[in-house]
């Protein structure tokens, strides 16, 4: 975005969520940023399919639904010719999370990015690969025609990298601590960025206050060396690499999905992460 804007480019940006009640919903976003500044006659211009999504903003006089035959090719032309008419060249529209992205989603942005009116337009979506079936995945990575697309794959920060981060963002009175703890904190999160901040934010806010040892817990973390754990392992790691734990080894699998550690926790016995 900030290379996009310095060249005197305004993305549109529009995200993606798991649980949204509407299909379209990043269209839905980017459309808006350009219909809703315009006055009421203005507004009565547009073709009257966007009232199908924009209900609130254009009046649309279609009676059916956006999945009736006929009614969501209408209405893709209908944002196409839209996003021409309102939108500055060079065109750059972000998509954000579209792993989440239901299939009518993912039909609008194809349409977007293979429409030949739309000239000078770049469509990035970005997607987690290992959050995708296999059916929306290819969906997700053909939207563009083979000689206009291509897929950019992202990798963890190493271990410079994440000790930068800590440094940018951890306050004074823990900066030290977790500058010594960076190597393992780059083997828990496997250097995911959004990991690590949402790390250091729960250890910032509450961890430091109300489970001092947490570093020896991170150790048996980064012991395990793997996203999914069954009890029985955690339970080997804990007494192997935290002998003089006051926690059992149950207590403190609670405090670690308690305080992020861990994303999820299902008390049957697997499906810890």
């Amino acid at each position: 975005c900030a290379r996009a804007q310095r060249g005197g480019i305004q993305p549109l940006i529009g995200h993606c969520t798991p649980d949204s009640p509407d299909s379209y919903q990043p269209v839905i976003e980017i459309l808006r940023q350009l219909v809703a500044p315009m006055d009421p006659a203005a507004r009565s211009t547009l073709p009257a399919e966007l009232g199908l999504v924009l209900g609130d903003l254009v009046e649309s006089g279609v009676d059916a639904a956006p999945s009736a035959d006929g009614t969501q090719y209408r209405l893709f032309e209908a944002i196409v010719a839209t996003l021409r008419r309102l939108s500055a060249t060079p065109r750059v529209l972000i998509v954000e999370d579209v792993h989440w992205a239901d299939r009518p989603t993912l039909g609008v942005l194809r349409h977007i990015a293979r429409h030949q009116t739309l000239d000078r337009t770049i469509v990035i979506a970005t997607f987690r690969d290992d959050d995708v079936d296999g059916g929306r995945a290819d969906l997700i990575e053909h939207f563009g025609r083979s000689s206009q697309r291509a897929k950019v794959t992202l990798t963890g920060f190493d271990d410079h990298e994440v000790r930068a981060l800590v440094r940018a963002t951890a306050p004074p009175e823990t900066l030290g601590e977790l500058i010594e703890l960076s190597s393992t904190l780059h083997d828990v999160t496997h250097g995911n960025p959004f990991f690590l901040r949402e790390l250091l934010r729960e250890i910032d806010d509450e961890v430091h206050k109300h489970m001092p040892d947490y570093q020896r817990h991170l150790d048996v973390l980064r012991a395990l060396g793997k996203w999914q754990f069954e009890r029985e392992e955690f339970d080997a790691a804990y007494r192997e690499h935290y002998s003089a734990a006051v926690l059992s080894p149950g207590d403190a699998l609670e405090k670690l999905y308690e305080f992020s550690f861990i994303g999820f926790y299902r008390a049957g016995g697997r499906g810890f992460g």
